[in-house]
């Protein structure tokens, strides 16, 4: 039996409900009809389009958020062509990766001009060997790319700088934050060679790795 999907007078269901009453049809016709009508509703739905495919390394990134909550989180942001501007919440963490204090922990480091921005969110869990799994999401917006862009790096495992190295980070941080952060601080959180990669000087030995919660 031949059906006409453009000949169906009411809709689908009205026309399926005239023919049956009209013609009476046996369960085998009807059947028919049935198979006829249901293949005339697909052919006109709109085919589902497909998922967008996640952005790379996200998955890592985000099985490594899941594995704590947050202890400490801090900021540090240069301006126009790199200048220091402000910090906070810094003593916190550089203490912890200075004591290898279990725990997870994160860390902005933002470079802010006049018409963009580039902004590294890590996240660090320090695991019970004192090694650490670092990710980190990236997020910049400028005159090239207005929307927005998110990026994400690999994970990553590394060792931890000598705690002698932190200490004298933490005296730093100790002796002021906020736009009183000192030149030392700079130098050890976020220093004016890492404006184009937004990393702080902290850690030896990495190799990209999938996180594994400690």
């Amino acid at each position: 039996m031949n059906f006409d999907c453009t000949r169906l007078p009411g809709g689908h269901t009205s026309a399926f409900g005239a023919l049956r009453q009209r013609h009476r049809m046996n369960a085998k016709a009807f059947s028919m009809v049935a198979a006829a009508l249901f293949l005339c509703s697909c052919a006109s739905s709109p085919p589902d389009e497909p998922l967008p495919p996640e952005p790379p390394n996200k998955a890592h990134y985000d099985t490594l958020a899941a594995c704590g909550a947050v202890v400490c989180d801090g900021f540090a942001q240069r301006i126009e062509g790199g200048s220091p501007f402000s910090t906070s919440g810094l003593a916190c963490i550089v203490e912890a990766m200075r004591d290898r204090k279990p725990g997870m922990y994160q860390i902005a480091l933002n470079h802010t001009w006049s018409n963009g921005a580039d902004d590294a969110k890590h996240l660090i869990m320090i695991g019970a060997s004192g090694d650490v799994r670092i990710g980190t999401h990236r997020y910049s917006y400028g005159s090239e790319n207005a929307g927005g862009k998110d990026s994400w790096d690999p994970t990553r495992h590394c060792s931890l700088a000598m705690p002698s190295f932190f200490d004298a980070c933490l005296a730093a941080v100790k002796m002021g934050e906020g736009q009183d952060t000192t030149d030392e601080t700079w130098g050890c959180v976020f220093p004016e060679s890492a404006l184009s990669t937004l990393e702080m000087p902290w850690f030896e030995n990495c190799e990209d790795q999938a996180p594994i919660c400690e």
